[in-house]
């Protein structure tokens, strides 16, 4: 398996002073991401295992971590600057459940993606590892699915269910010859909000209704944002917007409307989750009240700032829409002022 050590990017960033834990990908690795991740770098792996009870916390469970031999023969090649920097090799693996989120990230080089995130599912705690990874698309994503169904779901997510969503999310395609689909997830533990990943020259940062987004990209320049929202009760798609509201001319090679089309791609990556559906009147509402804050915190951008009847009408229409392949059911979810349709196939 590919070690962490082995990846340059997760190495820059486990290597990096602990005092810069929680920068920008673009501060640790001389990159820029206009457009965000993209989805075919997502190369490290999960796999699915055994779990069982959590012994503190009923409803969760723990998966199998390394034994402590094979935790010593990973920390074997730091043994010397970690009895100095710490405390002897024996007494922390006697501890080790209890001390292993407090060892500086640099420790970690000869661990998986898998394994880390497996000691992390186990102990509900980052650590000094995780933090540092945290701004590395690749953990970033894991870690957001965690954070999206605690977010949307109030409940903590099972080991093999991440695995489940990761995989998932590595397998999207926009089923568009000539297309790139990217990666964005919100900032922090936001349920929608600015894009953490994608950024481009003049720093205008993508906006995602949902905690995570599907950036498609045609030469080289993003045209649709998708986001999304995994949680207990499926998918819950909450944008299907249009970069710019001109020369989409592209639209014309999908085989259905863009709405449609992107239910159908999702339904495809994630296969077994249900798809809730945006209902747009919910919508409309919560934007108008978005706007009249902005209004309130922006007076001299008043007008600018209002947020038109022509628009929510237009809103309202689009996720209103009638589909080909897909039926609303009556079954609705709603969080945050935002209301989902489940559909289901016709």
């Amino acid at each position: 398996m590919l070690t962490l050590g082995s990846d340059p990017i997760a190495r820059a960033f486990l290597l990096q002073p602990r005092k810069t834990y929680g920068r920008q990908y673009e501060d640790v690795v001389d990159e820029k991401l206009p457009n965000g991740f993209p989805l075919a770098r997502l190369t490290h792996q999960l796999y699915p295992g055994q779990t069982k009870p959590h012994p503190q916390e009923p409803g969760w469970d723990i998966s199998e971590t390394p034994s402590i031999d094979e935790i010593a023969s990973k920390l074997q090649p730091h043994q010397e600057e970690l009895e100095l920097d710490f405390l002897s090799m024996d007494g922390l693996l006697k501890q080790w459940d209890k001390m292993w989120y407090r060892l500086p990230a640099k420790y970690f080089t000869e661990f998986t993606l898998e394994e880390l995130v497996r000691l992390q599912h186990n102990a509900c705690a980052g650590g000094h590892a995780l933090n540092a990874l945290e701004a590395w698309p690749v953990y970033g994503s894991i870690s957001k699915i965690q954070n999206s169904w605690w977010k949307w779901s109030c409940k903590r997510i099972g080991y093999n269910k991440l695995v489940g969503l990761y995989d998932s999310l590595r397998q999207f395609d926009f089923q568009l010859p000539g297309s790139e689909v990217c990666l964005d997830y919100t900032r922090s533990t936001n349920e929608f909000g600015y894009g953490a990943l994608s950024n481009d020259d003049r720093h205008r940062m993508t906006y995602i209704d949902g905690t995570m987004a599907f950036l498609v990209c045609l030469e080289g320049k993003h045209v649709l944002s998708i986001g999304f929202s995994p949680s207990k009760n499926g998918i819950l798609l909450g944008q299907v917007q249009l970069k710019q509201p001109k020369g989409n001319r592209w639209l014309y090679r999908l085989p259905v409307n863009q709405l449609e089309h992107s239910i159908n791609c999702l339904h495809q990556a994630f296969a077994d989750e249900p798809i809730w559906l945006i209902d747009g009147s919910s919508y409309v509402l919560k934007l108008a009240e978005l706007h009249q804050k902005a209004q309130e915190l922006e007076p001299d951008r008043y007008d600018e700032l209002a947020f038109l009847p022509e628009t929510g009408q237009r809103i309202v229409a689009f996720y209103g829409q009638d589909l080909h392949n897909w039926r609303r059911t009556d079954d609705t979810y709603t969080r945050f002022d935002r209301t989902f349709i489940r559909l289901e196939p016709k």
